[in-house]
């Protein structure tokens, strides 16, 4: 899911409209692979606000697939999340975004996929159904 910048940054659009559905069959993220059971689904949009910084706001749907730690048995974890930040540069001032995220971009195309890794290893951590998942069975008897 590579979108292009270039009719944002000459101001030829206000605004890039996302809507995409796609079959990727895996996500990599800090050497690690995790398998998708469904088509990742992202509906949203690119913008530019007053500043000329460029906003990405995205409602992202999809299914993995892990192990279970304590039968490390394949499961299926949906996600579902909103990805709201500012697609930046990397000598971005980090004061001026430090209420958001900011996804560092080098060209004027955006990898979405790799954006939505970045936020999936960090909502994995909070999910609930996560913790269930990752918890040891002793815990969870009680």
């Amino acid at each position: 899911m590579i979108i292009s910048l270039n009719e944002l940054n000459k101001r030829e659009t206000g605004k890039i409209d996302l809507n995409f559905s796609q079959k990727i069959d895996n996500i990599s993220y800090c050497d690690n692979t995790y398998k998708l059971a469904s088509p990742i689904s992202l509906i949203g949009k690119i913008s530019k606000n007053a500043k000329d910084e460029v906003h990405l706001r995205a409602d992202v749907d999809f299914t993995l697939i892990d192990n279970c730690s304590r039968c490390l048995e394949p499961v299926e974890v949906p996600m579902s999340y909103t990805i709201d930040g500012f697609l930046v540069s990397e000598d971005f001032d980090e004061d001026s975004f430090e209420d958001y995220d900011a996804f560092i971009i080098d060209t004027d195309e955006v990898d979405l996929v790799k954006i939505i890794a970045n936020i999936r290893l960090q909502l994995t951590s909070k999910s609930s159904l996560w913790r269930r998942l990752q918890r040891p069975l002793s815990k969870m008897r009680n």
